[in-house]
């Protein structure tokens, strides 16, 4: 609950301090994996995330200021959008870091690997904003296809 509100699993839990990248999915009983949570971090050689199993219980933390967020399913891609001005837009795709906690390289180069994504015009048109409302000649953000 945060005030009135009940918000539903699976939801995300993210610190506010931007430097933090411990990001929680809490997970409810019905969840494939069972109830629980992940924590998603900043990639450690072949590792992004890991599952802890509660039990039932609470692993809401109370040790800090947290924005709680609806948690979007994707098929299992995220999306990373790179703007080059407002007119040009590159993407490219990644294995979600919330499916196994795997990250998924290139044997030869061990460079994550990535597949190319081709924008629609409405998500274009998202890149252009970021861009023009960041004020940013080169950007870089995350999109999902929910």
């Amino acid at each position: 609950m945060i005030g009135d509100q009940k918000l539903k699993k699976p939801f995300l839990e993210k610190p506010i301090n931007a430097e933090d990248h411990e990001i929680y999915i809490h997970y409810s009983g019905n969840s494939p994996g069972g109830s629980g949570y992940s924590v998603l971090f900043r990639k450690t050689e072949d590792n992004c995330s890991q599952f802890f199993p509660t039990n039932g219980k609470s692993a809401i933390r109370t040790d800090g200021s947290y924005l709680y967020e609806e948690f979007l399913p994707t098929d299992g891609f995220d999306i990373k959008v790179y703007t080059v001005g407002e007119d040009y837009a590159h993407a490219e795709a990644r294995k979600c870091p919330s499916l196994d906690g795997k990250v998924q390289r290139d044997k030869t180069t061990g460079k994550e690997v990535r597949y190319p994504v081709n924008l629609s015009s409405w998500e274009k048109e998202i890149a252009r904003r970021v861009s023009l409302e960041f004020k940013q000649e080169i950007c870089g953000f995350d999109m999902l296809r929910s």
